[in-house]
C-alpha cells in the first residue's frame, strides 16, 4: 500500500525525534517536563476550578508512572511524544507515529508513561490556557478508577507495538 503525502511526513517527522533522542539524551540537554513539574504550574494557575482534584489525580498517574518506569531515560522522552500526539489528536497520526518513531531506534515507552504523560501535556495546555475545566472529565475518570481513558491512541496501535506496563 503506498503512503500519502501527510503519511511520509509523519514518519519524517518520526524518524526526526527519533533521531534527536538517540542522540541527545546521553547528553543531558532535555528539559524535565513530569507530574512536579506541571503541579508547580497548576499551583500557580490563577484558575481554581478542579485544582485540588488535578494535583491529586497527577500524583496518581506520577505514582504509577514511577511504578511501572523501567528507564529515566525513556521518562524523559516521553513527554516529547505525549506532546505530538496530543497536539496532533488524531488516531492514524499516533498510529503511523509511534510505529515510524519506534523503527527509527525511539525509545518504547511503557503504557503508563505514554498515558501519564498525555495527562501531564493536557494539564499543561490547559494551565496555560486558564481553562482547568477543560480537563476536569478526565482528572475524574483517574480519581475514580485510576486510568487514564483516551481515543488519541487506538489499543490496537497499543497491541500491535508491544506498549504495555501500566
Amino acid at each position: 500500500m503506498e503512503k500519502t503525502g501527510s503519511e511520509k511526513n509523519i514518519e519524517k517527522l518520526a524518524k526526526y525525534i527519533a533521531n534527536i533522542h538517540k542522540h541527545d539524551i546521553n547528553k543531558n540537554k532535555f528539559k524535565i517536563y513530569n507530574a512536579e513539574w506541571v503541579i508547580e504550574q497548576v499551583c500557580k494557575s490563577k484558575d481554581v476550578h478542579h485544582k485540588s482534584d488535578i494535583i491529586l489525580a497527577l500524583e496518581s498517574m506520577s505514582q504509577i508512572e514511577s511504578h511501572n518506569a523501567s528507564q529515566k531515560k525513556s521518562k524523559l522522552l516521553t513527554w516529547d511524544i505525549a506532546f505530538i500526539i496530543n497536539h496532533a489528536n488524531d488516531v492514524r497520526f499516533s498510529e503511523i507515529f509511534l510505529e515510524s518513531y519506534l523503527r527509527h531506534g525511539g525509545g518504547k515507552p511503557t503504557l503508563a508513561a505514554l498515558y501519564a504523560n498525555l495527562y501531564y501535556v493536557q494539564v499543561s495546555g490547559a494551565v496555560e490556557k486558564q481553562d482547568l475545566k477543560s480537563v476536569a472529565e478526565v482528572t475524574k475518570g483517574i480519581l475514580e478508577d485510576t486510568v487514564f481513558d483516551t481515543d488519541i491512541i487506538s489499543y490496537d496501535t497499543l497491541i500491535k507495538l508491544n506498549i504495555i506496563g501500566y
